[in-house]
């Protein structure tokens, strides 16, 4: 299936967002650290769902931390059936200047008003390298943190990062605690399914060993024409492959 820029979804307008049926979390209610009128990531991945990431860094302005800790204290205290609160939002979360501070924070409110509620972040792994970031990550209940590649060309072409280098996102993930490992997979003018992509990509894994894989396709509009859905058929095989070349387990979304 072929993907053409129609019309990509809208940004979240307000720290809490959601809840939304995520196919790996459940009823999932969303928290946004990043502005609601501009996506800000270090990535212009060609498959994200957002658009395109294209801001000028003097004019962001992040929700402040009381703000942001107040809407989630009012979000737990209104909704108590959810499946995971879970950090995402309008581009990379962990680049909020104050995310160490909200995650502590975050936790300790959960904790007093709905301790069963586990925590979530989707992260694209760009701040693995930083020592503190990774102990905050390693608080979560569930660390999802994205690699979709596994070397420098082909980060460039799917993922198009701002200033960063794949070889220290790579170590930083490995020095990253018990983690879950997501990749988008992509076909067409530029993909992750075979060859040297692929392969270079499953070696990547076996020196990051995390707990686990999941693997999926877009399935909604996209940054870039020319994405190219990748089916259940051939997420299986590549699963397969991974499960026997890199001994973890994966699953498949």
């Amino acid at each position: 299936m072929l993907f053409n820029i129609v019309q990509t979804l809208n940004l979240q307008k307000d720290v809490i967002y959601g809840p939304v049926n995520s196919r790996r979390l459940g009823k999932s209610l969303g928290i946004n650290l990043l502005p609601v009128n501009v996506k800000v990531c270090t990535f212009d991945c060609i498959y994200c769902h957002y658009g395109r990431t294209n801001f000028e860094r003097s004019s962001i302005t992040f929700p402040s931390k009381d703000i942001v800790i107040q809407k989630i204290e009012n979000a737990l205290n209104k909704w108590k059936n959810i499946d995971y609160l879970t950090f995402s939002g309008n581009g990379e979360p962990t680049l909020h200047p104050n995310f160490i501070e909200i995650v502590n924070e975050t936790i300790k409110l959960r904790n007093e008003i709905s301790p069963d509620i586990p925590i979530a972040i989707l992260s694209n792994s760009s701040m693995a390298d930083n020592a503190k970031i990774r102990e905050a990550l390693e608080k979560f209940d569930a660390c999802i943190m994205k690699l979709d590649v596994g070397d420098e060309s082909t980060f460039k072409k799917i993922n198009r990062p701002c200033n960063i280098c794949l070889d220290k996102i790579i170590n930083g993930l490995k020095n990253l605690k018990s983690f879950i490992l997501q990749c988008v997979m992509v076909d067409g003018k530029y993909q992750n399914v075979r060859g040297e992509a692929l392969k270079n990509w499953i070696d990547a894994i076996s020196v990051i060993k995390p707990k686990k894989v999941q693997i999926y396709s877009t399935d909604r509009p996209v940054a870039m024409e020319g994405v190219v859905k990748v089916e259940k058929v051939r997420l299986k095989k590549i699963a397969e492959e991974i499960e026997e070349q890199a001994g973890v387990a994966v699953g498949i979304y």
